[in-house]
């Protein structure tokens, strides 16, 4: 996708262009602008995520990539406080 702030940029290129007599007749490309077109990875779908990790977890386990540390589960509240 390109920004449509370029498109106007390149418009007001051409207008400035179009005012000289001697660029008239000639080929443009030189002063406009080109842009490269940026293929952006996407994120992956969440079922294609869980596939990916059972699969590096059953590699795990065959001792191919050592372990993941697993997440422990999220308490709102601090732990009590221990009698000093």
């Amino acid at each position: 996708n390109i920004h449509p702030v370029y498109n106007i940029k390149r418009l007001m290129i051409m207008r400035e262009l179009e005012k000289d007599p001697k660029l008239q007749n000639e080929s443009w490309e030189r002063f406009l602008p080109t842009f490269k077109k940026k293929n952006v990875q996407r994120r992956k779908p969440h079922q294609l995520v869980e596939e990916s990790k059972k699969a590096s977890e059953s590699a795990a386990a065959a001792g191919g990539k050592p372990a993941v540390k697993k997440k422990k589960s999220y308490t709102p509240f601090p732990p009590a406080q221990q009698p000093s």
